[in-house]
C-alpha cells in the first residue's frame, strides 16, 4: 500500500523550497492577470469593431433562413400607370422596370415606324414600338415593356401590344403657354390658342407655325377638307388640342422645341378669323411700326411698302422709304433686286433691339428699279 501524503508535513520537510514556490506561483499569477487583461481588451475592442457587420450577418442569415421574409419583399414591381412611368428618375428608368398598362392612343403617325403616345386616366407616356405594327389614335391597348430614361423624359420600351379596341380621345386640358414650353406636359393631351404665323405641308400633314403669349410651337393637323388656301389661314386665331411632344437633344437630354399632334379634324377649329385682308389696309410708314398706334391689335399683320436695298433670299431683305428702314423675315423664295419696290404684309416684333417684321408676306409693286438713296456717315455715327 502507498501512503497518502500529508500535505502539512510535505510542506514542512523542505521550508527553504516553500519559499521559492510561492514566490514563483506569484510571478505566475501577476502574469497570468496581465494576460487575461490583455485579452479582455482586445476582445472589447472587436466587440466594438465588428458587432454591427456582425448584426447585418445575422440578419442575412436569418433572412435567408425564413422564406417568408425574402418573399415579402419584392423587387422591381411592375408598373401599372402611366404617371409611375413618369414619376421614375432616369437613373431607375434606365434599369428597365417591367410595366404594364392600359390606356387609349392619343397620337401615331404612320411615319412613326411603330412609336406612338399613349394615356390612362394618370396621363400620357411616350412608347417605343418601333418597328411593331403601328396602332392609330382611338386604339385602345395594352402595354407591356420596360421602362427606358428616354431622351427626354421616361418612355417604355421593348414592348409588346395586345390590341383592346377603341376608345374616345381623353379631354385635352387647357394649359398655359409657359407650362407647355416648360416641357412638363410631354405627353400628354392639352388644348391651347393662338394665332397662326406659317402654314405649309409636311408629311401629308398641316403643319402650322402657332404663336401664343410671345412663344412659337410647331401645330400637326388633319388637313380641312374644305380647305381651299393653305395661306388663308395667317392671321387667324385656333384653338387646337392634341398630344405635347417635346423635340430633345438627346445627347444632352435637354428641349429644343414642342410640337402638338392633333388627330382629329375637330382638334383644329378656327375660333377668329383675320378681320381683313392686309393687303388692304392702309400702308404705315417704316418709321412708325413700332410707335404708338391707337388701332393696331395684337396678332395683326401690317402693311408695309419701301424699295430693296439687300435681300438673303430665304431668310429676310432690307426696305427702305423715306422715314426710315425695315428688317422683313420672309420663307418666301422669291428673287428681289436691289432697286425693287415692293409691298409686305407681316407681324410686328423686335431682334435685338431693333424692328423686324416676322413671317412676312410680300409682293414686287413693278420691275422698274428705283435709285437707293446712299446716306453718308463715319464709323463713329454708328
Amino acid at each position: 500500500m502507498h501512503a497518502r501524503a500529508n500535505p502539512t508535513l510535505e510542506g514542512r520537510l523542505s521550508p527553504s523550497k516553500e519559499g521559492v514556490g510561492q514566490e514563483t506561483c506569484g510571478l505566475h499569477v501577476r502574469a497570468e492577470l496581465k494576460l487575461c487583461i490583455r485579452l479582455t481588451e482586445t476582445v472589447t475592442q472587436f466587440i466594438r469593431t465588428h458587432l454591427p457587420l456582425a448584426c447585418v450577418v445575422a440578419e442575412m442569415l436569418w433572412c435567408c433562413s425564413s422564406p417568408s421574409a425574402v418573399f415579402a419583399q419584392p423587387t422591381n414591381p411592375v408598373l401599372t400607370t402611366a404617371a409611375e412611368v413618369l414619376a421614375l428618375p432616369a437613373e431607375r428608368a434606365q434599369q428597365g422596370v417591367p410595366v404594364l398598362v392600359k390606356g387609349v392612343v392619343t397620337a401615331a403617325e404612320r411615319y412613326w415606324n411603330g412609336k406612338f403616345f399613349v394615356q390612362d386616366a394618370s396621363g400620357g407616356v411616350f412608347v417605343d414600338h418601333t418597328g411593331g405594327p403601328q396602332p392609330v389614335p382611338g386604339d385602345l391597348v395594352e402595354v407591356s415593356g420596360i421602362s427606358h430614361a428616354g431622351g427626354f423624359a421616361p418612355c417604355i420600351s421593348q414592348t409588346s401590344l395586345r390590341q383592346l379596341g377603341t376608345a374616345p380621345l381623353p379631354q385635352a386640358r387647357q394649359v398655359s403657354i409657359e407650362r407647355l414650353t416648360s416641357g412638363v406636359e410631354d405627353g400628354q393631351r392639352v388644348e391651347v390658342t393662338g394665332i397662326v404665323r406659317t402654314v405649309e405641308v409636311e408629311n401629308a400633314l398641316l403643319a402650322v407655325d402657332l404663336m401664343s403669349g410671345g412663344s412659337r410651337l410647331r401645330v400637326f393637323a388633319k388637313i380641312p377638307p374644305d380647305l381651299q388656301d393653305l395661306q388663308s389661314l395667317i392671321g387667324d386665331r385656333i384653338r387646337v388640342r392634341g398630344t405635347a411632344a417635346v423635340s430633345f437633344n438627346g445627347l444632352l437630354r435637354q428641349m429644343t422645341t414642342i410640337r402638338l399632334f392633333a388627330p382629329l379634324l375637330e382638334d383644329f377649329v378656327v375660333e377668329e378669323a383675320e378681320l381683313s385682308t392686309p393687303f388692304k389696309e392702309p400702308i404705315v410708314p417704316l418709321s412708325s411700326i413700332a410707335q404708338y398706334r391707337k388701332d393696331h391689335a395684337p396678332g395683326k399683320r401690317v402693311h408695309v411698302t419701301g424699295i430693296v436695298t439687300l435681300q438673303r433670299l430665304g431668310e429676310d431683305f432690307f426696305l427702305q422709304d423715306a422715314t426710315g428702314g425695315l428688317r422683313v423675315r420672309t420663307r418666301q423664295a422669291e428673287t428681289l433686286a436691289v432697286g425693287d419696290r415692293v409691298e409686305a404684309v407681316g407681324f410686328p416684333d423686335f431682334e435685338h433691339f431693333l424692328t423686324v417684321l416676322m413671317d412676312a408676306t410680300f409682293c414686287k409693286i413693278s420691275d422698274t428699279k428705283v435709285s437707293v438713296l446712299l446716306i453718308t456717315f463715319s464709323t463713329k455715327d454708328l
